[in-house]
């Protein structure tokens, strides 16, 4: 099992890495896809084997079931696109599907490797490095490559909302540093120019600032500390000279005559696609109007999970969503009387899941960061739950 789960390992960072250096020619994309590929089969045959044994996740986490009986029911309205049902406008591509899996099994995968010690000290703290390895080479790419607006050099990259999914998890494993981490992962998400994820660290800021008592400002003062206070440091002083013009730029062009009050045409879009789906048969209200429905729609994907859901796979699938999710708070909750810092980071994950997909939407390659966030810190919430006599 343990040599399943390091194939696995590997392979889950060599997507990870490769999704940030390979570009879309033809050649790159079949190597990725048959990356990814082998990393969800070995996955997956891991988190069944582990989900055999007394630690299911399904048995200790129960939202973990909608969960999967919602990306279940995204399957199933792929395969009815393929017959053009519910609607004409159902898209037959398998890709975002497939995104969908993975970001299940690779949670799968990260949990069953803490709950059964596969994922050592050693192996954690590979997979962190390199996780920020890829996040920061992306950044540098497009501070690199900037665009040309009004003559000012604009930044914007989606690594902005991958340090904010990284954040939980390289709090937690750097505690007595966390609240630098949260800074220079902070500075790293300006530098981005991603107004959503700066968006998202806004509101994390503030839940920080309520929850100073069980987060911690600086525990401990070593050679660690003097580190990560360093390095935030040199990333607030280098947002401020190379790319402070940029998010200020971007910030006040967020409202445009053309496209709308709200970032690249989005209250446009959502409201185009919310007045479909108010326009429509009491079938498609109820059932959608098919798998990505939206691009036929309106021309794009909704940038908005809520919206999304709601068209493609109507007020039913919205449910099963807002369910999953309810359920997923009321799970962490039960870490409250137990641990009041894994459950402050698991309620950051929630605030990062609900704000990508309120902004962005989170079927995309990159939340499965956010997998390995969750993914651990709920298999170290269910050791922790182990140690108090609670049973799984």
């Amino acid at each position: 099992m343990n040599q399943l789960f390091n194939l696995g390992l590997v392979l889950l960072i060599a997507y990870l890495v490769a999704t940030s250096s390979l570009s879309s020619v033809e050649g790159e994309k079949l190597i990725l896809q048959l990356i990814a590929g082998m990393g969800a089969l070995v996955m997956l045959s891991y988190s069944f084997l582990c989900g055999l044994k007394a630690l299911r996740i399904t048995k200790t986490w129960s939202f973990s079931r909608l969960w999967i009986i919602f990306t279940a029911l995204i399957g199933l309205y792929f395969v009815l696109a393929q017959i053009e049902l519910p609607s004409p406008y159902a898209w037959k591509n398998a890709r975002n599907f497939i995104i969908a899996i993975y970001i299940v099994v690779a949670t799968l995968f990260i949990y069953y490797g803490v709950v059964y010690r596969h994922l050592s000290e050693h192996k954690i703290i590979f997979l962190t490095g390199m996780l920020m390895v890829g996040a920061l080479f992306e950044l540098y790419n497009a501070m690199a490559n900037p665009l040309e607006k009004l003559g000012v050099e604009v930044i914007n990259t989606s690594s902005g909302y991958v340090f904010a999914m990284l954040l939980p998890i390289m709090m937690y494993r750097y505690r007595a540093q966390g609240f630098w981490v949260f800074v220079l992962l902070l500075g790293l998400t300006a530098m981005s120019g991603k107004r959503g994820a700066l968006v998202i660290f806004a509101v994390l800021a503030v839940y920080y600032v309520f929850n100073h008592r069980n987060l911690g400002l600086i525990v401990k003062f070593n050679w660690k500390t003097v580190v990560a206070a360093s390095f935030a440091v040199i990333a607030l002083v280098y947002f401020v000279e190379t790319a402070y013009e940029s998010v200020l730029f971007r910030f006040q062009t967020i409202v445009h005559p053309e496209r709308g009050t709200i970032g690249s045409g989005r209250d446009i879009i959502w409201g185009g696609l919310i007045e479909y789906w108010r326009s429509a048969s009491v079938g498609h209200i109820f059932l959608g109007s098919g798998y990505y429905s939206t691009i036929a729609i309106q021309g794009f994907v909704a940038h908005n999970d809520f919206i999304q859901f709601l068209v493609d796979y109507g007020l039913f699938g919205l449910l099963i969503y807002v369910v999953m999710l309810c359920m997923l708070y009321q799970n962490i909750r039960s870490m409250r009387p137990l641990d009041r810092y894994i459950y402050c980071l698991l309620f950051m994950c929630v605030i990062i899941l609900v704000g990508r997909g309120l902004f962005a939407g989170t079927l995309r390659s990159d939340q499965i960061y956010w997998s390995v966030s969750i993914g651990y810190l709920l298999g170290v919430a269910t050791l922790k739950r182990l140690e108090h006599g609670f049973k799984s």
